[in-house]
């Protein structure tokens, strides 16, 4: 994954306290974003370019998100929405 994303363009962030279909509905109106993993209810992950995973994290907090925690990753896991 580093070679595919270089450091510092992609990120992750976990999404806790709110429901997919809710966190789909954030997401569907943003771009170089999207959810990565549906860990378990209330625990979902998202990915994509670092300026909109922060974004996002903010839409989804003003949105009813009980908390989003950067990942620590090298790259994410998804690099569709990173070219």
């Amino acid at each position: 994954m580093q070679q595919a994303v270089p450091v510092g363009i992609g990120s992750m962030a976990a999404v806790l306290g709110m429901e997919a279909s809710a966190i789909e509905e954030v997401l569907a109106s943003m771009d170089d974003v999207q959810i990565a993993n549906y860990n378990c209810p209330g625990q979902i992950v998202i990915s994509g370019k670092k300026e909109a995973v922060e974004a996002a994290a903010e839409s989804l907090k003003a949105a009813g998100a009980k908390r989003v925690i950067p990942l620590k990753v090298s790259g994410p896991v998804s690099y569709t929405h990173l070219t």
